[in-house]
């Protein structure tokens, strides 16, 4: 079933099921949709503005460039789904999960991820600015060397309560630009300063084997950078452009 050029405001969508529904450029608008079905659905650039989405199911759903603002998505599911290009600005999000979801370019503007699972998804320049990240899972996550919040996150959770490692995180939190030069040369001065702490960082990125972390550790993070471009024939999405946020 196709719907489409519709803009859907203040209505009750409550356990709604839309599976496998074509939505062209359809925008929802303080709409309940709690635990409504989108499972498998296609619907590149569609919007959700103040929705009511808890425990709503993407699972497999097609949403490149979907842009997603002011939503409650708590306990929602976007397993499989691909997100390439989506945006997701001042939504609060814990406990979603991603598993295997495409996350290429997806940006996270002053979200809540809390408790969030991204194992297995595919996260090359996903953007996480002013987004917080506590507690979120990672386990077989490709690519999120490049995302700062995620990096000092898989660092924390490995840190064992050890002061002189939650220190060294929340340097590495502070510096500027995660992915070039100031990571690249405190990188550096870390393995001089201290091969012991510097051993640390290596070892728990190695449990993360798919972030290519450990790469740029040594590398720095313009070699992983282009090492990860030239792994996929996959091209940058298209940005929904309605409303311009960078994440």
């Amino acid at each position: 079933m196709t719907f489409s050029n519709i803009h859907v405001q203040g209505r009750d969508f409550f356990a709604a099921d839309l599976r496998e529904c074509v939505l062209e450029n359809m925008v929802f608008e303080d709409t309940l949709l709690l635990g409504t079905r989108f499972i498998g659905i296609n619907a590149s650039g569609i919007r959700f503005l103040n929705c009511n989405m808890r425990g709503a199911s993407f699972e497999g759903a097609h949403l490149s460039g979907a842009f997603f603002d002011g939503c409650d998505l708590r306990d929602a599911i976007f397993d499989g789904a691909d997100l390439a290009g989506a945006r997701f600005v001042g939504c609060v999000m814990s406990s979603c999960t991603f598993r295997c979801a495409t996350l290429r370019h997806t940006g996270f503007r002053d979200v809540v991820l809390t408790d969030a699972d991204f194992s297995g998804a595919n996260m090359l320049h996903a953007l996480f600015a002013t987004a917080v990240v506590d507690g979120v899972k990672l386990t077989g996550a490709k690519d999120f060397f490049l995302s700062r919040a995620l990096v000092t996150e898989a660092l924390r959770q490995r840190t064992e309560g050890v002061l002189e490692r939650l220190r060294e995180v929340a340097l590495i939190d502070q510096l500027p630009q995660m992915c070039w030069d100031a990571w690249w040369y405190y990188t550096k001065e870390l393995e001089e300063r201290d091969p012991l702490l510097f051993r640390w960082a290596m070892d728990s990125f190695a449990s993360y084997p798919e972030s290519r972390m450990a790469d740029a550790f040594r590398e720095g993070w313009v070699g992983a950078r282009h090492s990860a471009l030239h792994t996929t024939d996959e091209e940058p999405p298209e940005v929904n452009t309605s409303r311009q946020d960078s994440a």
